[in-house]
């Protein structure tokens, strides 16, 4: 069965792209903040809570994401050695739920670490996206060169598909969406493995 959760569109992007950005720190290491502003937005247009951006829900715009990465960036602000530990995702989430929105005390967030077994894995992501809520997926480093371009990454999984031998995931990032193999993107092969954070209600 495939399930691929609606996500929202600016311009032909897939959610916001990090490439928009004009501050370079944010354009080269605003992943993790870039990640933050789609999950939020995903959350207010399904209903959560119009306090969780600081615009309208019907008004979306480049100007506004971008205006939007400036206000998460002190949160989850990039750094040298990039945001590596799920902990640091949470808190930084739970800050700006905290200080901006009316949503602190009704939404709990997992830290779900690299190291757990690729059946638990693929079970926390089938949960959450039955949810009705994408995954927020770190990838660190990996042996398989076909993720190249996620390593040292955050970036959302919007939707899975479970009908064949393998499972699928849609991974959304820099405003485009692929398909790829979640065993082969969970077992990196590596001691730094990243993790996911889950959302709940």
């Amino acid at each position: 069965m495939r399930k691929e959760l609606p996500h929202f569109h600016i311009e032909n992007c897939i959610g916001g792209n990090q490439d928009w950005f004009r501050d370079l720190v944010m354009r080269v290491g605003g992943c993790a903040a870039v990640t933050a502003c789609d999950l939020c937005i995903v959350m207010a247009l399904n209903g959560y809570s119009d306090s969780l951006i600081p615009f309208d829900c019907g008004d979306l715009s480049r100007e506004h994401f971008l205006e939007f990465g400036k206000i998460m960036k002190p949160y989850l602000h990039p750094r040298l050695s990039g945001i590596t530990k799920l902990e640091t995702y949470t808190e930084g989430m739970e800050s700006y739920l905290r200080d901006n929105t009316d949503m602190a005390d009704r939404l709990h967030m997992d830290a779900v670490p690299g190291s757990i077994s690729c059946e638990e894995a693929q079970e926390c992501v089938c949960r959450q996206i039955d949810g009705g809520l994408p995954v927020v997926f770190l990838l660190l480093k990996h042996q398989d060169s076909r993720f190249n371009e996620y390593e040292w990454h955050w970036f959302l999984l919007n939707g899975y598909d479970d009908g064949g031998d393998s499972m699928l995931v849609q991974a959304v990032t820099y405003g485009e969406s692929e398909w790829m193999d979640f065993p082969s993107l969970w077992n990196t092969g590596k001691d730094l493995r990243g993790g996911m954070v889950l959302v709940h209600p």
